[in-house]
Formats: C-alpha cells, structure tokens, sequence
C-alpha cells in the first residue's frame, strides 16, 4: 500500500509551491521590465547617436556648403575664369584665382581642395595642391548629375583622387568627398562648376572615432541613390535590410529588428539628414544586448534561488510550527494503552496553550473528554472480567471438590473392605483438614506455602493407602513460599500422577520442587511413572497451545480437569506471561512445569 504523506509535509509542499511561484513571477515580471527597460536605454542610445552623427554630418555638410557658395558668390573669381583663355591661360588671373580660393579656405583649411572648372574647358584648383589646366567640362564623370541640378549641390561617392596622387603618391590611400555645383552669369547661363573636395578622414572623423569606441556597433550612411558612402572605405554593397528604409517598413527613431545576409539579428535605428540627403543607419547584434543582461540575470537567478532556498526554510518552519499541536496530540494518542489508561496518572491529558487555534483547542478538549471516558470505560470492563475470571476460578475450584471427595471416599472403601481401621482413621483426619481446605470461602489465591501443607496432607492420605508403595520428596526454598498461586493447583497434579503414572511395579516416586529461572518462579511436579505416549503428549500439548493462544481466555469453556483446568486458572490470575510446559517420554517419567512471573 502506498505510503501516504503527512499533512506537515502537505502544508510544506503547498506553502512551498505558492511562495516559489510568487518569487518566479516576480523573477519574470523584474526580469521583464529590467530587460525591457535596458532595451529602451540601447534603443534610446542609438537614436542619440544617430541624431548626433546627422548633426556632425550636417555641420561636415554646412562647410563643404558655405565654401562652395563663398566661392560661387565671389564676382571676381567668376570674373577671372571667364576670361581665362584655355589655349593660352593668364597666369595673373590664375594667380587672382588661387588667391580668392585661398581666402575661403583659410588659414584653418576647412576644406582640403577646391577646383573651379569653366565652361571654357579649363579649371583651376587650390588647397592640398595647386593646379591649373584645360578640362573638358562636359566630359566630366560628375557633369550629368550637376547640370540636372541647376545650381543645387551635389555630393558625389567617397573616391581616391588620382590629381592628388600623381602629386603625391602618400596620398594614394587617401579618400575624398566632393560637393559639386554649377554657377551662373546674371542671365542664369551656365559658367561652370565650383568643386569643394574634403578628406574623408576629416570629413568622417567623428564616425571614425565613434566607431574605433564602439566596436561592437555598425554605422552605413545611403545616400538617396542606394549608393553606401560610409565606411568609406569599404567595398561591400549596401545591405540588404536598407529595402526595408526604403519601403517604409521600419520607421526612424525606433528600435526596428532587422537580419542581415549572414541570418543575425540587428536592432536598427535610422535617420535621414536632410542637407546631405543620405541616410544614417546604425545597427548593434542583439546578442550584445544579453551579454550585458547576462551579469544580471546570472546575479538575479542567485538571489532567487536563495530566495527560494530561504522560503522552503520558512515554510518548512511554518509547516512545523503549525503541526506542533497536531504532533502533540499524535504522541499522546500513540503512548494510550491498557496500562496508562488503567493507571492514576493523568499525564496523558493535553494542557490547553497559548499560541493554538481555537479549532485546535477543540481538538484537544475532545481529545481528554474522549480519553478520561475511555478510562472509566476501561476501568468498567475490567471490573467486569475481573468478576468474570473470579466467579470462573472459583467455579472451577467447585468442580474439584466433589471430583476430590469422591475419588477419597472410594479410597476409604477399599481400606474399610482391608480392615484398615487405625490408617482408616488417620485418612479421615487428614482428609477433613483438607476438605476444610478446599471448601474454605476464602481467597481464590493462596501462596505456595499454604498449598504444599494442604497438599502434604492430601500425599499422607495417599501414602496411608499405598504404604511404602508411595514416597514424595520435597524441594522448595523458603524465599519462594510466599509466591501466590491459585488454589489447589498441586492436587490435580499429584492426583494425575497418581493415577496415570504409576501402573507399574512401585516404588513410586513423586518430587515437588521450585527454582527461579529469568524472572520466573518454576513450580514443578514430576514422577518416575510410565510418561506420556507421543500421542498423549501431542493432544495434550495441542490443549495447552489452544488455551494459550485464544484471545479471550475468558470465554473459554470451563470443562474438564487435571492439567488443563490448572493451566487455565493460571492464566486467569497472571495473563498471558504465565505458563505451563509438559516433558517426558513413555517409560520415562513425566514433568510438569508451572512459569509464574515475578512481580504480578
């Protein structure tokens, strides 16, 4: 059968399961909120850095700007590189020329170059490098886009300069930006275009070190064409998840989540810069986002599971603390048996306490009502077995008297029949002392000694009639004598032996002896008689077990005598502990042992 559990350990469990599914909610609702809110800051910081690369970008812009509009806007420069003559240039007008770019530019170089090409197929440059040559302005790779314009800048892809290069070959890794635009004469007919061209390094260097700082984020900036001009030095196409800012599925300022080709996913934030016309797009791998809440939720796992370590300790303490009545009431109910309840002791009732229910002081008022009528009820039917068992004794000793003196005065017919007169009357008189004996209303109990000098009398009475035939022999200590016993328990054994024992030649031998054996007083009564056959024994022995082993020995028959009535009377007086044993073999004598507790 399946063990149940205890309802401590129900309590515990059910304590134990709300406390752990309250401390994992709260784990996932902090968790939530912790990880939502860190996912705001990264997304707040992207769109921070976004708008302040568009403000750098815009600032980059508004000086390649201002120097292309100084330079259109200076009448002498325009006026210069219209007379400059292609086939055979003025060199003092080229000089003018350099000298008005050099102005603009200034002493701070706010931009790297700026070249002035003229309808007249030449142009003029200054900056990094000063030049001056025939160009063909139609033949221009930038010439469509810029003259599509109409005076608009324009800002063409990051590029090395092969004019710088040919100059000086350090250069030659060396990026450049170019913002293009086509000036007019007062007809608003076209006279040229004005090129401001900045290094990239200057021009991007605020990405640069944003980047150098921040490896773990991406930084493109798309201009309107879809072309990728930053990293500028990069040779990979525009990535794919840019279909998406340009469909519109994903919008600016926000915390978008794109896949790259590879199959990562990127938080997205892009923003468009309206002076350049590009957009800036920074992208970080979501992993790095767990990477920095991994330290949390590895300290905030331990916290929880100490948390919860610390409510099994108090639920279990709770649990405990809760049953402590319930135990209390256990133990007194598991200590409750015949002998306690028998006794005037009252230490078995529960004292009402202080820190209990009132459902449980109940439990313990029923408790000590239940347990002081369980005593008296007790008490009542062991009164009434008492009774029970002595008017049994005592009518199982009634049974033996008149079995007594019938065998006596069939035994005093034969010595009359012998002319026996003078042993008659020894008989006689022995037989009236121990008819007294037996007939006395006494005590149902008597002590050893009492019964032996009962019993002498009875062995004299027999020894009259048998003569020599008969001898008895005698060995008891003193300290034994006063050990109580039922009334005529040794004349039905001596009368046993008597008359099974002895049918063979005499002398006959019967010898009452005691001894102490592990807390048991040994009465025996044994002969030199022909025993018991293997059958006898066996019923005999059956007889015994039967009475032994029945559970109400009170409701046992009386009926029959010799060894069994004896043993039953035994147990009437001292119960279960007390018992009777049977030896011998045929031709061979016959013991029977009396076991009677000390202490009862």
């Amino acid at each position: 059968m399946k063990k149940k559990n205890t309802l401590q350990s129900r309590l515990f469990k059910n304590y134990s399961f709300i406390m752990s599914l309250i401390l994992i909610l709260c784990f996932i609702i902090l968790s939530f909120f912790y990880i939502h809110n860190e996912y705001r800051r990264m997304i707040d910081y992207l769109n921070t850095l976004t708008s302040s690369i568009a403000n750098n970008i815009e600032q980059e812009t508004d000086k390649l700007s201002n120097a292309s509009m100084n330079t259109i806007y200076s009448k002498s420069l325009k006026s210069c590189m219209d007379n400059i003559d292609p086939q055979a240039p003025d060199w003092n007008l080229i000089t003018e020329v350099n000298k008005v770019i050099g102005s603009i530019i200034g002493p701070y170089s706010t931009v790297s170059q700026i070249n002035v090409y003229s309808i007249h197929n030449y142009m003029v440059g200054w900056g990094t490098f000063s030049i001056s040559q025939p160009a063909v302005l139609t033949r221009q790779p930038w010439y469509k886009e810029v003259n599509t314009l109409h005076g608009y800048k324009y800002i063409g892809l990051p590029s090395m300069n092969e004019e710088f290069t040919k100059i000086n070959p350090y250069m030659k890794s060396r990026y450049y930006l170019s913002m293009l635009r086509m000036y007019y004469d007062s007809a608003y007919q076209p006279q040229g275009v004005v090129e401001v061209v900045q290094d990239c390094s200057i021009f991007f260097s605020y990405l640069d070190e944003l980047c150098e700082d921040n490896p773990e984020l991406s930084v493109q900036i798309i201009n309107s064409g879809g072309d990728l001009i930053y990293p500028y030095k990069s040779h990979t196409s525009t990535p794919g998840y840019y279909k998406s800012v340009q469909e519109g599925t994903v919008y600016q300022n926000t915390g978008n989540i794109v896949y790259d080709e590879n199959g990562n996913r990127l938080f997205l934030t892009w923003k468009g810069e309206e002076k350049s016309g590009w957009n800036i797009l920074i992208t970080q791998n979501t992993r790095y986002l767990f990477e920095k809440l991994y330290p949390f939720l590895l300290v905030f796992t331990g916290f929880l599971a100490a948390f919860l370590c610390a409510s099994m300790y108090l639920c279990f303490h709770v649990a405990k603390n809760l049953m402590l009545p319930l135990n209390s009431l256990k133990t007194q109910l598991e200590k409750i048996n015949l002998d306690e309840i028998l006794s005037s002791d009252t230490s078995l009732l529960i004292d009402s306490q202080e820190n209990t229910t009132a459902e449980i002081e109940t439990l313990f008022e029923i408790y000590n009502d239940m347990y002081l009528s369980l005593k008296d009820s007790s008490e009542s039917i062991i009164n009434a077995k008492a009774e029970e068992a002595r008017a049994k004794l005592f009518a199982t000793q009634s049974m033996l008297k008149p079995h007594f003196l019938y065998n006596n005065l069939t035994n005093i017919s034969i010595m009359a029949e012998n002319n026996m007169t003078p042993q008659i009357i020894t008989f006689c008189s022995n037989l009236c002392r121990y008819l007294r004996y037996i007939s006395s209303d006494g005590l149902a109990n008597v002590d050893i000694a009492t019964e032996l000098k009962y019993s002498v009398s009875y062995l004299d009475c027999m020894k009259i009639r048998y003569g020599d035939k008969l001898h008895y022999q005698l060995d008891i200590p003193d300290e034994l004598k006063n050990i109580q016993i039922p009334k005529l328990t040794l004349q039905p054994l001596i009368e046993n032996s008597l008359k099974y024992a002895f049918p063979n030649s005499p002398p006959w031998i019967i010898r009452i002896a005691a001894a102490m054996e592990d807390q048991f007083c040994c009465l025996s009564v044994s002969d030199n008689g022909i025993g018991f056959s293997e059958e006898s024994l066996g019923t005999l022995i059956k007889q015994l077990d039967e009475i032994r082993h029945s559970k109400d020995i009170y409701s046992i028959e009386i009926g029959g005598l010799g060894i069994r009535n004896v043993f039953l009377r035994l147990l009437f007086m001292y119960g279960e502990k007390a018992d009777l044993l049977i030896t011998g073999s045929q031709n061979a004598g016959a013991k029977i042992v009396i076991k009677i507790p000390i202490g009862k």
